[in-house]
């Protein structure tokens, strides 16, 4: 490795299959902050360098289980394509509590993680509930949206729904959507998106599904758009 350099990252997975003691580190200006572009599962594994009066094999030495989901630490990178990281130390640091973008209107407060990331109000009471029932879209298999030229049907298999936006005037399934929980949106994609050559269809022809908050503004943009 020429012009080795250190790193900052933060650790998101410690749980090695492994059970080496690697992480997978998210490396500040080398991967993305956004987890739908590149997802913790798609982080390279760290290995732990540990000092040389630990065998490091076969179950004999120190155990490099120190590092916690959330600890920052110090990286360098084996490889010149830099897939080998390896971290050399731990940097300190305080958590923070993070302020969500809502207030809760029984107590006109905004609401905050605690220690556990459990969504609380200003006296410490537990709203998790009521804010995820306010803020997650309808996924129930009977929830169906209208509208003059597509509906938009729920078919439930296995556990997973899937909604199908069909046209009124030909019966035909136009795209498929589902709701991802961890995006907290409806991602959406066209059946057959080699027949539209249109520009309003454009955006469905990437790789990634296009998103939707919610089904009513899903149903809006084949509306307008379609």
């Amino acid at each position: 490795m020429t012009n080795q350099i250190f790193h900052t990252g933060c650790v998101e997975n410690r749980n090695d299959p492994l059970k080496l003691g690697r992480c997978q580190v998210r490396i500040v200006g080398l991967h993305t902050e956004d987890k739908t572009i590149l997802p913790t599962d798609e982080l390279p594994w760290a290995y732990p360098l540990i000092p040389i009066t630990s065998a490091t094999i076969s179950g004999i030495g120190r155990s490099p289980t120190g590092v916690v989901q959330g600890s920052w630490v110090l990286c360098i990178f084996l490889d010149d394509d830099k897939q080998q990281p390896v971290m050399i130390g731990t940097i300190g640091g305080i958590p923070h509590t993070r302020t969500a973008s809502f207030v809760n209107e029984a107590t006109n407060s905004i609401v905050t993680t605690d220690e556990t990331g459990d969504l609380v109000n200003a006296n410490g009471d537990s709203v998790s509930a009521i804010i995820s029932e306010l803020l997650t879209p309808p996924k129930q298999s009977n929830h169906q949206e209208s509208g003059k030229k597509y509906d938009i049907s729920a078919v439930s298999s296995n556990g997973t729904t899937t909604y199908y936006m069909n046209s009124n005037k030909t019966s035909e399934q136009i795209a498929t959507a589902y709701y991802d929980e961890g995006l907290n949106k409806f991602l959406c994609t066209l059946i057959n998106p080699d027949n539209y050559t249109e520009k309003q269809y454009l955006p469905f022809t990437g790789v990634a599904p296009k998103q939707f908050d919610t089904l009513k503004e899903m149903l809006a943009y084949f509306e307008q758009n379609f």
